[in-house]
């Protein structure tokens, strides 16, 4: 997805995806957040987890922004089986 954002010029306005998130209810989401990211701060996840409903937050402790930091990487894998075993319902 981020690829596609830069590829195609940053094209959401600032604070749009949170003035909106709200559209998103029903649609089934986990945050993954690393505690320590610098790049993308934890407030950031939080204020689009109160704005999104029925999403979920989860929080890595001891990672930064990277895939590769520790934690972070078995995080999106269990966001996704768990994401898929719900849809399989």
């Amino acid at each position: 997805m981020e690829a596609h954002y830069f590829v195609n010029d940053s094209f959401m306005t600032a604070n749009q995806l949170l003035q909106n998130a709200g559209r998103l209810a029903g649609i089934p989401g986990i945050i993954i957040q690393g505690r320590y990211d610098l790049l993308c701060p934890p407030e950031t996840a939080h204020a689009l987890a109160k704005v999104w409903p029925g999403s979920e937050l989860r929080i890595v402790e001891e990672a930064g922004h990277s895939l590769y930091d520790t934690g972070v990487r078995d995080a999106v894998m269990k966001s996704i089986a768990d994401l898929a075993s719900k849809s399989a319902r």
